[in-house]
């Protein structure tokens, strides 16, 4: 039952990621390729992504897991309507592309990738309810989300990129659609079947305490520092240091692990460990950053991306530690 679960939030972080510079690659040409335009498209990525997280805590919280699958199946048939994804630029393109660009994005991927970016924790609730042995603790299949995430940003640029032209691409995409959405049957399949239904999911959330104001805004804290420490520390690295291809995909592989090892139930405790003495490390590096001239710019290199790794290592295993209960 694990490797099912684990298998299909796999599936679904690998299509989200793997779907992001396919869309790029397919629109970005049409407005010029500017930085302008790719900063639109991981607006509209990262606004779906909270949409869909969104959509599955509402729908979940209203309606409970057995309704909620008559809404769940259906959407994702509706979205094979939008397979294979394809563009053609039959609408004049206007001077400022952005609103543009956000319409043709939402009309070609908009719904499928809806659909998919809540998948992730919608399965968490459902593994939840399986009685499973680990059920009480889902959150170690973030690890197996971050993976897929991993393996998708490693599988793009080395093997599909160069091996597929982008139609045959999109029918890979839709292929891995159909095989997610038949995961997902047997995982609900896996979570109707079992003794504790939905009815005891309801019992077991009126016990859980909500989390309290402080711990919510500590979530937040902690998630905010990493992500803004990526987008720091890749901008200039790849600017100012690294202006080489696919560079970038460096410090988005450092953030995804350290996501994978704190909420992998066997590394965590030794990685917060190592973050604490890490962070200590840091200061020395960075006080001989700051106040002694080396002209050597790997050293420069080295030093952010340590620094983004002990950093997000710090404080993704602080929010793994502070995991709400199972509701």
């Amino acid at each position: 039952m694990i490797y099912l679960y684990s298998g299909c939030i796999f599936l679904s972080a690998f299509l989200l990621f793997l779907v992001q510079p396919m869309i790029g690659k397919m629109f970005l040409p049409w407005v010029g390729g500017s930085s302008a335009a790719w900063n639109t498209c991981m607006f509209f990525f990262q606004a779906l992504l909270l949409a869909g997280y969104g959509y599955t805590h509402l729908s979940l919280s209203r309606l409970g897991v057995k309704k909620q699958s008559f809404l769940q199946f259906p959407l994702m048939l509706l979205a094979l309507l939008f397979l294979p994804f394809i563009y053609s630029n039959s609408v004049p393109v206007p001077e400022d592309p952005s609103l543009w660009l956000l319409v043709q994005l939402l009309k070609t991927i908009g719904l499928p990738f809806f659909v998919i970016a809540g998948i992730a924790p919608l399965l968490q609730v459902w593994f939840a309810n399986t009685g499973h042995v680990r059920s009480q603790n889902p959150f170690f299949l973030y690890a197996a989300s971050n993976t897929g995430s991993l393996f998708a940003l490693l599988a793009y640029p080395t093997l599909l990129e160069p091996s597929f032209d982008l139609a045959t691409q999109t029918r890979i995409w839709t292929g891995g659609y159909l095989l997610l959405t038949v995961l997902m049957a047997l995982c609900y399949a896996q979570t109707k079947k079992s003794e504790t239904g939905s009815e005891t999911s309801e019992n077991t959330e009126s016990k859980a305490e909500p989390p309290a104001t402080r711990t919510i805004l500590f979530w937040v804290a902690a998630a905010f520092v990493p992500s803004s420490l990526l987008l720091a520390v890749t901008q200039y690295v790849t600017t100012d240091l690294v202006p080489v291809p696919l560079f970038w995909i460096i410090p988005l592989m450092i953030y995804l692990i350290t996501f994978i090892v704190a909420f992998s139930e066997n590394l965590a405790p030794r990685a917060l460990t190592f973050s604490r003495v890490s962070l200590l490390v840091i200061l020395s590096f960075l006080s001989l950053y700051l106040f002694v001239e080396i002209n050597f710019f790997w050293f420069s290199v080295v030093v952010h991306l340590f620094t983004l790794f002990c950093v997000a290592m710090f404080c993704h295993c602080a929010i793994a530690e502070r995991k709400p209960a199972v509701s």
